[in-house]
């Protein structure tokens, strides 16, 4: 729709700038009521040297959480030094990969974020991928290879666009994705983070089901409304630290836990549509994902059974268990394991299909 150059810093202070072009970009994608809406993100076109035969592939990189206000939009953090990622995208740029980041639909354009949302997060990052290769930016077109990667929200989205891209982005020349920690079934990883150090993420989800008309408000207490609203307007550190091992039992009018909360006709229909590989939803390309059996926040299970779905669906995939604990230690260890999956795809490599032992 419109595009503009910007400004990537690594750091808060702005004096470091990644080897890559940033343009900021507007485009038109697709919600899950099939309405057109706008949404943004950011093209980094690698100024490194391109080390493989081929022409240099466009990596679409699905960010993890950011959080529900606008202001943490990964192009708003990118331009003021903030953003958490700045680590893998620096790895994937200086590894000579161009790269477009979605910010997801309503993350700093209008309307609600639609956090965790299968369908408009694929959507987002398919159409991202064919923005950046309409923009005109130099060494990125139609005929340009593309990857998707991400990790947590990041590997659900990347999964739900593995998935739904042989149908709703068929030109895309996708050749392989990495998805890390895939939160793969919403209703586990619920019951996974109550009353955790990560309660708040349940609020982000209830938001998003809101908007798709599954309130769960009327459960909620006087504190929990409070809650609800002020994560509705936060970034994750916020997020996390406002909520963080609060009994969930103390938030609802009758005393039930979010887990009890989650299981109500209403909202876990709308979770049980979010779950990736159902209805034979699988990719056509070869796919890795990557979970760690001690990940604090979305559990090993939901990554394991996504990948014996896919496998039962006749799809490639490689499997690899993190053994870093927790959910930020999986991330720290995965992405040079995800430059390496990547690594071996643009090399022309096979892959292994791990799917003779899930």
């Amino acid at each position: 729709m419109r595009q503009e150059p910007a400004k990537f810093y690594l750091d808060p202070v702005k004096l470091i700038q990644p080897n890559a072009k940033a343009t900021r970009i507007m485009y038109r994608t697709t919600n899950s009521h099939g309405q057109a809406v706008g949404t943004t993100g950011t093209v980094l076109a690698s100024n490194a040297t391109w080390p493989k035969k081929g022409p240099r592939p466009l990596v679409v990189f699905s960010p993890g959480t950011q959080g529900m206000a606008d202001r943490c939009a990964p192009s708003r953090q990118m331009a003021l030094g903030m953003e958490y990622e700045a680590f893998s995208l620096t790895g994937l740029i200086n590894a000579g990969y161009s790269v477009v980041v979605p910010d997801y639909i309503g993350l700093g354009t209008e309307g609600p974020h639609t956090y965790m949302n299968r369908v408009d997060q694929a959507h987002a990052v398919l159409d991202a991928g064919r923005a950046a290769q309409r923009a005109g930016i130099l060494g990125i077109a139609a005929e340009t290879p593309v990857a998707m990667v991400g990790y947590s929200q990041g590997g659900g989205a990347t999964a739900s666009a593995a998935e739904t891209a042989p149908t709703y982005a068929p030109e895309l020349k996708v050749k392989t994705a990495w998805a890390g920690a895939p939160p793969a079934d919403l209703s586990a990883t619920g019951k996974h983070i109550d009353s955790t150090l990560f309660s708040g993420l349940a609020f982000y989800v209830m938001g998003a089901a809101t908007e798709s008309g599954a309130d769960a408000r009327g459960d909620l207490n006087a504190d929990g409304l409070a809650r609800y609203a002020k994560a509705q307007d936060s970034c994750i550190i916020n997020g996390v630290l406002d909520h963080a091992l609060v009994p969930t039992s103390s938030l609802t009018k009758d005393g039930s836990t979010f887990t009890r909360l989650l299981g109500k006709p209403e909202l876990a229909g709308y979770l049980a549509q979010q779950t990736n590989g159902t209805e034979g939803r699988h990719p056509a390309v070869p796919v890795r994902i990557a979970h760690g059996p001690a990940d604090d926040v979305v559990p090993y299970r939901a990554g394991r059974e996504l990948a014996q779905r896919w496998c039962a669906s006749g799809a490639n995939v490689s499997f690899q268990t993190l053994v870093t604990p927790t959910h930020l230690g999986g991330y720290l260890e995965g992405v040079p394991a995800m430059l390496t999956h990547l690594d071996a795809r643009f090399n022309g490599l096979p892959q292994v299909s791990s799917c003779w032992r899930l």
